[in-house]
């Protein structure tokens, strides 16, 4: 499989697994990942291009403990402009992470729904939740979803290097 998400309960370690996996990965990554900034009172969710840190943008925002209210914009216009990018590049694509706040950003969808279809290797990570557009990309049957656990997410990055390993050999 070329595309290989990782999805997990909140606080598991998804993003220090794919951290780990980019560091064991010997060519070059485009893509993103979500930021986040917190206050007194709120939290803010930025979308950035792991290529160029500064160039991010406030895709969610939230007040005290309720539920994150999701800038739209962001994803139609700063994610799509990420992941356009990424995909015209020979790089291995990154998203982290995929989760509920893109389900009414139907630009930025078909931009991660591109990525999958292209011919680079897309590795992301997946927020545990049962939504539409999750769930989709966990059906296609170019998506490997490795399910990580406290008991293996220190082989996580090795599992997904071998996949990948696999894939360019042609094996998969």
């Amino acid at each position: 499989m070329k595309n290989i998400f990782i999805t997990a309960p909140r606080g598991y370690g998804k993003t220090t697994a794919l951290k780990k996996t980019i560091g064991l990965i010997d060519k070059q990554v485009s893509g993103f990942e979500v930021g986040k900034k917190f206050m007194t009172d709120s939290k803010e969710f930025y979308i950035c291009d792991i290529e160029n840190t500064s160039y991010n943008c406030l895709i969610a925002y939230s007040k005290s403990n309720s539920k994150p209210v999701a800038n739209i914009e962001g994803f139609e216009n700063h994610g799509c402009e990420i992941l356009k990018k990424a995909i015209s590049s020979e790089n291995i694509i990154i998203m982290d992470e995929i989760g509920f706040l893109e389900e009414n950003a139907p630009k930025f969808k078909q931009s991660v729904i591109d990525s999958l279809n292209s011919s680079n290797i897309v590795i992301g990570v997946l927020k545990k939740f049962n939504g539409e557009f999750i769930n989709y990309i966990k059906s296609r049957d170019d998506v490997l979803v490795l399910e990580l656990t406290l008991e293996n997410r220190d082989d996580i990055p090795n599992q997904i290097l071998k996949h990948i390993r696999r894939f360019e050999c042609n094996e998969i």
